[in-house]
């Protein structure tokens, strides 16, 4: 892809995504990744490698079914480089869905440049939301 060939909105399914650590699963059925447990090691994450033609400031939505009870968790979406500190990171909390499917967009702007190694999405302080199930990540490309 060249840059001016990427679509505004960029949707980076889960299944498309790298799985980490041991707990996370991909449930086919309902076309979703789910089990984001905590470790001290390595949490399970989702990974994506991005095209190093993405450069510049997105939106970031979020689309992903919760039960009400596991609701609360803290989550970020980072672009990240390897051995270094992140380019960007945006964070939301899990809210209760009743268990469907909704899109929710976050607060800030993702930063993405073409030494971007990969765009993870994994929760931050707690695993209470560990049974979310994660559709997928949009990336908005904004205007300025």
């Amino acid at each position: 892809y060249r840059a001016d060939q990427l679509p505004d909105r960029l949707e980076l399914y889960a299944w498309v995504a790298r799985l980490r650590g041991e707990e996370i699963r991909y449930d086919w059925s309902a076309q979703s990744a789910t089990r984001f447990k905590k470790f001290a090691q390595e949490s399970n994450a989702l990974w994506w490698y991005p095209y190093k033609s993405l450069d510049g400031q997105y939106e970031v939505e979020v689309t992903y079914a919760c039960p009400d009870n596991a609701a609360g968790s803290k989550f970020k979406v980072a672009s990240e480089r390897r051995g270094a500190p992140a380019e960007g990171s945006v964070e939301g909390t899990v809210e209760k869905t009743q268990g469907k499917i909704v899109t929710r967009k976050l607060d800030g702007k993702l930063t993405v440049r073409p030494q971007t190694d990969h765009i993870t999405f994994e929760l931050v302080d707690d695993d209470k939301s560990a049974p979310l199930k994660l559709k997928k990540i949009t990336l908005i490309k904004s205007a300025s």
